[in-house]
């Protein structure tokens, strides 16, 4: 990875992402300069050369190499829910170090499309692998029984949407995803409220609270979904992002009063995405959401898994790619 050499063709998935987020800390922490370029290039070799488009990698846990990447339409085991979890440990990470919109992007799509569905939501079973052969199912944990490296990693997921919403430095706050939650900056006595229904609905608002007036940079995420000069951030009259582009980040200093208001305005589109060297198979996006289709609820055996070693995987039929 230190010398840009992407030599993860077959590789076992989950065991290079943990090295990868290593090699991020010991540069965070030393500065050498191997360790930033082995932990940078192996997040853009994964995320922009071997991901899916919900932010998953690998099937049957290994990189596929290239001309192997149509086995995701033909295999049962798809990315796993442990990759996705480690890579958005890199990249907060990588974020830490270089603020960059673009680590972002990706742990927002990874965030609403893989890792917020890896729980069942009525019994709480865990997701192993995501399939991604079209009208295949998944698999869930039994609850309280079964204890894959999904499940302990499962338990983890769903305390990460809270992480990433903002981040700072001394002077500066960005708004990195667009979640109803409310921030608590101590350090500045501001608190700041985000109220926004998306990905159900294009726009969001802040709300500022302070007891006193308090300066500081706010920096809001242009998301590189949005297309260029359709991103909207209005406050005090005036549309801060209309010279700004996509994957950035907006900036607005000033010294806020309590009840200042910002608002925001996210035109989602809909686009095609084309699956990693396979043109002929897409994905269908709205915004960074990955739509699907609702499709029959026979063959599904295993849905919750039993105690038995591979009760994992989806053993069901595989319905005909020709007829999906």
């Amino acid at each position: 990875m230190a010398k840009e050499v992407d030599n993860l063709d077959n590789r076992h998935a989950n065991t290079q992402v943990p090295k990868a987020v290593g090699y991020q800390r010991v540069a965070e922490l030393t500065n050498e300069s191997d360790y930033t370029t082995a932990a940078t290039f192996f997040w853009e070799t994964v995320v922009n050369d071997r991901s899916l488009s919900f932010g998953g990698n690998s099937r049957r846990e290994h990189f596929p190499s290239k001309d192997e990447c149509i086995s995701y339409t033909e295999e049962r085991e798809g990315p796993e829910s442990c990759n996705t979890n480690n890579m958005m440990k890199l990249t907060e990470g990588l974020f830490r170090m270089n603020p960059d919109a673009k680590y972002a992007d990706f742990y927002e799509r990874a965030m609403y499309n893989h890792i917020l569905s890896t729980q069942h939501p009525e019994h709480g079973g865990y997701v192993y692998f995501t399939s991604a052969r079209p009208s295949h199912y998944r698999v869930y944990s039994a609850p309280n029984e079964a204890m894959w490296c999904c499940v302990g990693t499962g338990m983890e997921n769903h305390g990460k949407y809270g992480e990433f919403i903002y981040s700072h430095d001394d002077e500066s706050l960005f708004v990195n995803l667009f979640v109803a939650s409310e921030l608590n900056w101590k350090d500045k006595g501001v608190t700041i409220t985000q109220n926004t229904e998306f990905p159900y609905e294009e726009n969001s608002k802040l709300t500022i609270n302070t007891s006193k007036p308090v300066k500081f940079k706010l920096l809001i995420r242009y998301p590189g979904w949005v297309s260029s000069n359709e991103m909207e951030v209005n406050y005090n009259g005036t549309n801060y992002a209309s010279n700004a582009s996509p994957s950035s980040y907006i900036e607005i200093e000033q010294t806020w009063k309590d009840g200042d208001v910002i608002e925001i305005k996210l035109p989602m589109k809909v686009t095609l995405e084309e699956m990693p060297n396979v043109s002929n198979f897409v994905s269908i996006m709205r915004g960074p959401i990955l739509l699907g289709a609702k499709t029959s609820t026979e063959g599904l055996v295993g849905l919750v898994a039993d105690d038995h070693r591979w009760a994992h995987i989806a053993h069901g039929p595989l319905v005909s790619l020709f007829d999906t």
